[in-house]
């Protein structure tokens, strides 16, 4: 330990770098699920009021992993010859939702001044017969959060995989979020929140949302010019402080699930994911919907960034 980042008992890092105040709970997800950006004082992410909450309900705080994220129509479907059988966790619709590790405790391999390495080994089931690993880095730097994450396959089998962040940012009644999207948004199903795979037209041009309303949608995820350059992600404006939070995420997230539980809620969920939801299961090609296989043996990783700019 440093002076820098601190454990308690119950295995939140604490961490003081640069222009960060951010907290891990490396046994609750390796969920971040505090930010302070220091200059503006803003509490960037949805954090729980005590703990516990946190395992209660690690989807609704901070940035939690979600492998495979969103959901699986019954829980199963096929790759090749294999059966894939994941837990019927949502039976009032009928489905397994975000994913085998949500909430799971990993293991801190790293602390430095301004990063933190944690990981999460998996054990193959007869319903996800894979050993696979991921990595998670976070690096706190003077301008961002850099979060990197990587799958390596263990298992002597190809592995059908999708990766996203359930990731809720404060956002209080006067703010407004802008999101890059592509030429539309996903139809679907509202009984069992399945895509039909069917793509439908936005109603209007600018993606912007705010609190007041309800929001849940599913659309492609794009990249658009922003402040003279490409940008694919989410922006979150706050009057109040005149400062806008930038959610940057690569080409690897192909999708948004866009959440805020109703409106009102103050809170805000741009949710980046490497597949559609139900991808293994629609009819659609793997660059559309965002299926990947990764080989025995090889290696998968991503990034994101978090910064804020005032103006």
């Amino acid at each position: 330990m440093n002076d820098k980042a601190t454990g308690t008992k119950k295995n939140i890092l604490r961490i003081d770098s640069g222009g960060w105040l951010a907290e891990i709970a490396v046994d609750a997800g390796a969920n971040m699920f505090r930010l302070r950006h220091k200059a503006s004082k803003l509490e960037l992410l949805r954090s729980p009021s005590v703990l516990n909450e946190l395992h209660l309900q690690p989807q609704m705080y901070g940035i939690p992993v979600l492998f495979p994220p969103n959901r699986i129509d019954g829980g199963k479907f096929i790759f090749g010859k294999q059966q894939y059988s994941l837990m019927v966790n949502e039976p009032e619709c009928n489905n397994h939702l975000h994913g085998l590790i949500l909430g799971q405790p990993w293991r801190l391999t790293h602390l430095g001044d301004d990063s933190v390495t944690m990981v999460y080994d998996f054990k193959a089931t007869s319903g996800y017969p894979h050993d696979f690993t991921l990595t998670m880095v976070y690096l706190f730097t003077p301008e961002a959060v850099i979060q990197k994450i990587s799958v390596h396959n263990k298992s002597t089998l190809p592995m059908p995989f999708g990766l996203g962040f359930h990731t809720a940012f404060n956002m209080p009644a006067n703010a407004q979020v802008k999101v890059t999207t592509g030429d539309g948004y996903w139809d679907i199903d509202q009984s069992r929140h399945l895509p039909s795979g069917k793509l439908l037209p936005w109603e209007k041009e600018d993606h912007t949302f705010k609190n007041d309303r309800a929001v849940s949608c599913h659309c492609p995820i794009a990249t658009e010019i922003i402040d003279k350059k490409p940008f694919r992600g989410a922006i979150i404006e706050y009057p109040d402080a005149h400062a806008r939070l930038y959610y940057e995420v690569d080409e690897q997230y192909r999708h948004w699930c866009l959440w805020n539980n109703g409106g009102n809620k103050d809170f805000f969920c741009p949710e980046p994911m490497t597949w559609m939801v139900n991808a293994p299961n629609l009819d659609l090609p793997p660059e559309i919907t965002g299926m990947q296989v990764l080989s025995p043996g090889s290696s998968w990783s991503a990034k994101t960034m978090i910064y804020v700019k005032n103006y």
